[in-house]
């Protein structure tokens, strides 16, 4: 459960807003010796401005809440020293150009006149005036870029990809343009246009998007900004992959080095990298690597890509019911299944004593498992034991997952689900 009180961090980003408190209580004390129309805007937005300083301040000490107190705290302060004041400069425009307004308006209209009596008066109102209109289209452009920030990343299909990328304005805005890019559903045409965007960042993931073809990430190799992406991406050709091998910037190393579409002698060059993170990362590498082909994997490094499914994704159930429409058998079914949430021990045992005896006759069950709400990437699965074609007997799990219900098949007959799902990402056969 997230804290909502921290005697030592409140005081630490109280004593900000007590400052502020302090210069908004000295402005109310300038203005009331003398309340002219100049002094009460003042007043007003330095009001605006501590008010609005003093909320950033609340939301950084429950932002800084949430995470350890001891790397929050300088991050915290260093962004309170640089965003505040801006902020508060921010605020206090807007806040003196309304007030301004609002009390010359009141003062022409109480003395019956249209316009400022003098020039010094007239450009302070057109000073306000451009001020308040600057922010009301800054406050605009935001929550439209908001708008289409949130419709990219929710977009399932590359039409609704591509309807987005010709409306107003999206094209000239990196923040939609990087969600496009980022989006696995974005088609190849659209990923292409991107890749020649003339903001780095767009450019970058676009690199980084395993959808992305090969050609395209082979031309983009002459693009310096984008070989950190490159040499994360497991759809990289080899040898683009190969020349990043000899690049100097420490960021490709690493990248390099988690990437498990390199080959065991570009494996072999980064175990020998000066830093050490690049090489024990190779090393590992190289180890599962090892163990993969002492099991008898196939020589696969690239993982089964999840298939992303055009319109509605399919429930849990609905994949179920296509599986065992495809087999044909008749499956058992376990108890009710065991809810991570729950600790019954009685029932967890019933259920591990149902999955053993289908294991070790082979016979076909289907059980299900749920996982914890806190976990959305593993949420509830279905599992199904039943023999091969081979005659040895087969698991297949169907996971309702963040983006799609995903089907693994593997042949671990006395592994746990979550081996078998790892193993088989690998393409290994059962024991």
């Amino acid at each position: 459960m997230t804290r909502l009180f921290d005697p030592w961090l409140l005081g630490v980003m109280l004593a900000p807003a007590l400052v502020a408190t302090l210069v908004y209580l000295g402005a109310r004390l300038w203005v009331s010796r003398n309340p002219t129309i100049n002094r009460k805007a003042i007043g007003t937005g330095v009001g605006a401005a501590c008010a609005a300083f003093c909320a950033y301040d609340l939301y950084l000490y429950f932002a800084m809440l949430k995470s350890d107190r001891s790397m929050a705290v300088p991050g915290g302060l260093a962004e309170l020293m640089m965003v505040g004041p801006m902020v508060w400069l921010a605020a206090l425009a807007v806040g003196w150009s309304g007030a301004f307004l609002f009390y010359s308006a009141r003062a022409r209209r109480e003395a019956g006149v249209k316009w400022a009596p003098n020039i010094s008066a007239r450009i302070r109102t057109a000073v306000a005036v451009t001020i308040v209109v600057l922010a009301i289209a800054y406050a605009g452009q935001r929550t439209y870029t908001r708008i289409l920030w949130r419709r990219a990343t929710s977009a399932q299909t590359a039409e609704e990809l591509d309807v987005l990328y010709d409306r107003f304005g999206v094209r000239y805005d990196p923040a939609v343009l990087i969600a496009i890019a980022d989006n696995r559903s974005s088609s190849m045409e659209l990923l292409q246009k991107l890749s020649t965007n003339e903001h780095w960042l767009v450019r970058t993931v676009v690199a980084r998007n395993p959808k992305t073809e090969p050609e395209v990430l082979r031309r983009m190799y002459e693009d310096h900004s984008a070989r950190t992406s490159l040499a994360a991406n497991p759809n990289t050709p080899l040898d683009v992959l190969e020349r990043l091998l000899h690049d100097s910037d420490p960021m490709v190393q690493n990248n390099l080095a988690y990437n498990g579409s390199v080959t065991d002698a570009m494996l072999v060059v980064l175990a020998k990298n000066s830093s050490k993170y690049v090489s024990r990362q190779a090393r590992t590498q190289q180890t599962s690597r090892a163990f993969r082909k002492r099991r008898g994997c196939l020589d696969r490094p690239k993982p089964i890509p999840v298939v992303r499914h055009e319109g509605p994704l399919p429930t849990l159930d609905e994949v179920v019911e296509a599986h065992r429409r495809q087999t044909g058998l008749d499956y058992q079914v376990c108890p009710d299944g065991y809810d991570y949430r729950l600790d019954n021990a009685e029932v967890r045992a019933e259920h591990r004593a149902c999955i053993a005896e289908a294991r070790k006759a082979c016979t076909p069950t289907e059980y299900r498992m749920f996982g914890t709400p806190n976990d959305p990437g593993f949420i509830t699965f279905a599992t199904f034991i039943e023999p091969r074609d081979d005659g040895r007997c087969g698991t297949v799990v169907i996971t309702d997952a963040r983006e799609a219900p995903s089907v693994t098949r593997s042949g671990c007959r006395i592994m746990k689900e979550t081996d078998c799902q790892v193993v088989d990402l690998w393409g290994c056969p059962s024991r």
